[in-house]
């Protein structure tokens, strides 16, 4: 099953155990948005942004891919996988796992076959519980992958990369969403909003804006615990905060 997003919106939960979700949610991405604004290396915050979603996800691996300068292709930037014992980061060209996606074919129509070039090309999340009987876009290449590796690409969850003013700068991916037994599951519709909210902070970097944006994003996402957790002076002051030099001693 296939299913389009609605960005970032109110999270539709009520009773005692969610409210406790809710709690735990939010304090958890207060305390990404402090580590998050100490950051000094773009690539060591995507790292992080896209460690932190798989946790929140309980996801078994992820990609963030990146819209190539003539805005034509998304490239590979980072992939992670804990079954395969995967980590890739850009930088290491002779170890790209995968070719760049062209977002449009030969003849300039729009690429929405392929789930990420979709995303980066629509702006919308795309949620699918199957992809081997997902309707509309083309796996093949997944089904190719799986084959070699021995892995069951299952669940996915793909939400754009935005920058500040709206720019469509790339895709976060999410797979395979795990419960607590290990067994891949879909991922929560609930927790869409958590990740587009991730995924507003990459590329961004440790600025004010972009701090402001993400304390606003948590308020939407969280007001009936906001008004009982300081958590903006929090982030806001990390900001503030000097860089931590850390200065290596000479024998």
């Amino acid at each position: 099953m296939t299913r389009e997003g609605d960005g970032a919106k109110d999270l539709p939960r009520e009773g005692t155990e969610n409210r406790e979700t809710d709690a735990n949610y939010l304090a958890q991405l207060v305390d990404l948005g402090i580590a998050l604004s100490a950051e000094q290396g773009r690539e060591e915050l995507n790292q992080k942004i896209l460690m932190a979603a798989r946790k929140f996800t309980n996801a078994d691996g992820g990609s963030l891919y990146l819209v190539n300068k003539d805005e034509n292709e998304l490239h590979f930037r980072i992939l992670m996988n804990d079954t395969l014992n995967t980590f890739f980061v850009s930088g290491r060209e002779n170890e790209k796992p995968f070719p760049p996606l062209p977002q449009y074919d030969v003849e300039g129509r729009p690429n929405y076959r392929n789930i990420a070039t979709y995303v980066a090309l629509t702006g919308k999340p795309i949620n699918i519980e199957d992809a081997y009987c997902a309707d509309g876009f083309d796996f093949s290449g997944t089904r190719a992958f799986d084959a070699k590796t021995g892995y069951r690409s299952k669940s996915f969850l793909t939400v754009p990369l935005k920058s500040t003013r709206g720019a469509m700068m790339g895709v976060l991916q999410l797979i395979n969403a795990r419960d607590d037994a290990g067994q891949v599951i879909a991922f929560d519709k609930s927790i869409e909003p958590i990740i587009a909210a991730l995924a507003s902070q990459a590329l961004t970097g440790s600025t004010a804006r972009s701090t402001l944006q993400y304390t606003s994003v948590i308020t939407r996402l969280f007001p009936k615990e906001v008004p009982h957790y300081d958590y903006q002076s929090e982030i806001l002051h990390s900001t503030q905060r000097p860089p931590v030099r850390h200065v290596r001693k000479r024998n």
